[in-house]
């Protein structure tokens, strides 16, 4: 009887380390899975303020937004006003949108963002946006989707 008791707790001992293997599996393969996820956010930078610019113009937020925009391109503007000023009168409130893929040079300091923008008027465009690394943080530098344009008169 002692055999028999014995070979049923190796049986059970086995039993819990393959469920144990499984849930390390399982365990390793989320960690890898969340390790990559914020990879690759972190190293999406033009999409992470293309979103935050959109977001802010949504939310009327035109101080967030200006902020957001590259040097030379807030000398062309002017100010916050200005920029609300122009996308009012291009009926160009963003109400959703998506960023769909971008191209990011590290060691230029510039990347692109396309993607697609529904507006205030109501239709969809697709919208293209540049941006450089300026003082470490990367900013907006030319803007499109549909009337609506954000660019520098300077060069």
């Amino acid at each position: 009887m002692i055999d028999a008791k014995e070979k049923r707790q190796k049986r059970r001992t086995i039993k819990l380390g393959r469920t144990g293997s499984f849930f390390l599996i399982i365990s390793v393969v989320t960690a890898l899975t969340m390790a990559t996820m914020l990879w690759i956010s972190s190293n999406q930078p033009a999409i992470r303020e293309a979103n935050a610019f959109l977001t802010a113009l949504k939310n009327e937020d035109y101080t967030a937004a200006y902020a957001q925009l590259s040097d030379s391109l807030q000398a062309s503007i002017g100010d916050s006003a200005a920029l609300q000023a122009i996308v009012l009168s291009s009926e160009a409130q963003p109400t959703e949108w998506n960023v769909a893929t971008q191209r990011t040079n590290t060691r230029q300091g510039s990347g692109s963002v396309r993607g697609g923008v529904v507006a205030g008027d109501g239709h969809y465009y697709q919208m293209f946006m540049t941006l450089i690394e300026q003082d470490g943080e990367w900013r907006i530098s030319y803007m499109r989707y549909g009337r609506f344009q954000l660019y520098s008169n300077r060069q």
